[in-house]
């Protein structure tokens, strides 16, 4: 990794005015046979005309547009956090604030336009442009200047600048080239996408374009009512010629005079009078699915037939997409990054990690471990922060203190007047110890018992789908059902019969 650059290397003014100056429009006089060649191109390497097929029809086409951006912004708007992992936790802890401060000091720009600037939203949203077409790519310029801290500025690059002739992407020296040059190690960031949506998205987009084109030339002939005189003449006649004056001074000469026994009769399409427009919507649906894994019907509708099972599907390309973002940041800039600070082969010791919201698997997991505390099993205290995604706080550091109603938090260290029930009192006998286990499990059956009735209700069902709604029912009151308040109030009564004899 050089130092203190601070200028990139293979992208300079000269580059971009070139680029610009042979900038077209890809979209005019677009083909079913145009789209196809470009298509069949960019499986063999050449990149530069689908790429910039796929990035006019993003930007011009309203419903492609709304709908990438919903995608990509779904996961660029939520927070991140930079996670702990492995067994050395000094090194943990050293690695995580290297990587926070790393993270919240980056640059993100673009090649192609110097006016946009941002961070780590913009540059997710980059990451996330290899949904678009298979490829994102974006030049990294390290700064070392600010020792022993280090930043980087991240250049989104358009991906025609580079070819794929040879398995790997390359980089094309000037416009007209076709062999491109091996991109630098560490000097360039490459998130790939194994199912690019562009493609099917632009065959949608060329049936749609045929099928508004034929909708406005029809609008344009037959949209317009046409004035019909019958003369009740013969042609040549005077009145005939006085018939064809009138129909001329009333739109501009747009009308049709009929003779004796001539009949105007317009022919519409059969079954109905609007096929272009079903099969445009038709393919603006189709769209939104590619996208959005659910239809423009029930795309936005929270209470809408079928939104739970699409507000799953969102969660599996939620899930997906965080997963490329990740895994794109931790091999192209977190391991490059604490190589240069703690030395080459050094083992990444945390992570960036994306911040998934209200999601019921994480709730789930939340669950497990709070069942398995309360059933006696180590959990590690590690694992619950990961899982409640926070941050492990550090040594001396202020601290949120819990009611003594509210459950102590998984692995907590027991202080002052939280100590044991019996923490301050005589030793107690037996006799009492099992008095008060008895009493305490006898509450927490009584905290359980709206979920064994559910249970027991659940084993009754034989419809399928009933007992899948059911389960599902089920699954999202488990923490409702296990409140522990019969549990918590023995224990306060425990308590205070206790503290009176001390």
């Amino acid at each position: 990794m050089s130092e203190n650059i601070t200028e990139s290397k293979h992208i300079g003014v000269v580059r971009i005015r070139d680029e610009a100056r042979l900038r077209y429009n890809p979209l005019r006089n677009l083909t079913p046979q145009k789209i196809t060649s470009a298509m069949d191109a960019f499986d063999c390497g050449y990149l530069s005309e689908a790429a910039r097929i796929y990035d006019a029809i993003r930007r011009r086409d309203g419903v492609v547009q709304a709908c990438v951006q919903k995608r990509k912004r779904a996961t660029s708007r939520l927070e991140w956090t930079i996670v702990e992992m492995g067994n050395d936790e000094a090194a943990s802890k050293e690695h995580a604030a290297f990587l926070e401060d790393f993270y919240n000091n980056i640059k993100v720009t673009s090649a192609a336009d110097a006016n946009k600037r941002g961070s780590m939203s913009m540059l997710i949203d980059n990451i996330l442009s290899a949904l678009e077409n298979k490829y994102a790519v974006s030049e990294i310029i390290w700064d070392t200047s600010r020792a022993p801290n280090l930043s980087a500025e991240v250049r989104h690059v358009p991906l025609w600048f580079f070819e794929n002739t040879q398995g790997y992407l390359r980089f094309k020296r000037n416009s007209t080239d076709t062999e491109g040059v091996e991109l630098e190690p560490n000097g360039w960031m490459v998130s790939v996408s194994d199912s690019p949506l562009m493609e099917a998205t632009a065959v949608c987009y060329i049936i749609k374009r045929f099928a508004q084109g034929d909708w406005a030339v029809c609008s344009q002939r037959f949209g317009m009512p046409t004035p019909v005189y019958n003369a009740n003449a013969d042609r040549g006649t005077p009145e005939f010629e006085s018939a064809v004056e009138s129909i001329a001074g009333l739109m501009n000469g747009y009308g049709m005079v009929c003779a004796r026994n001539e009949v105007f009769d317009l022919k519409l399409p059969n079954g109905t009078s609007e096929p272009f427009k079903t099969l445009s919507e038709a393919m603006d649906r189709y769209i939104a699915l590619i996208w959005r894994g659910s239809d423009l019907s029930t795309l936005s509708a929270a209470d809408a037939a079928g939104a739970s099972l699409q507000a799953e599907e969102s969660e599996i390309l939620e899930d997906a997409d965080c997963a490329l973002v990740e895994e794109t940041l931790a091999h192209y800039l977190t391991l490059p990054a604490l190589e240069w600070k703690f030395g080459r082969g050094v083992k990444p010791a945390a992570y960036l990690q994306l911040t998934r919201k209200n999601r019921k698997d994480k709730l789930n997991q939340i669950a497990v471990y709070k069942g398995a505390a309360e059933l006696g099993c180590n959990v590690a205290k590690r694992d619950v922060y990961e899982a409640l995604e926070l941050r492990e706080p550090e040594q001396g550091e202020d601290m949120v203190e819990l009611r003594a109603s509210q459950p102590v938090a998984i692995g907590a260290e027991p202080q002052g007047a939280q100590l044991s029930p019996l923490g301050n009192s005589a030793e107690p006998s037996e006799e009492d110890l099992e008095k008060m286990l008895d009493s305490l499990a006898a509450a927490k059956g009584k905290d359980i018992e709206p979920l064994r009735k559910r249970f027991l209700e659940l084993a009754e069902i034989t419809d399928p789908e009933e007992y899948a709604a059911a389960l599902e029912k089920l699954n999202a009151d488990v923490l409702t059902l296990m409140n522990g308040d019969n549990e918590a109030a023995e224990l306060e009564k425990i308590l205070k019969k206790e503290a009176a004899n001390v």
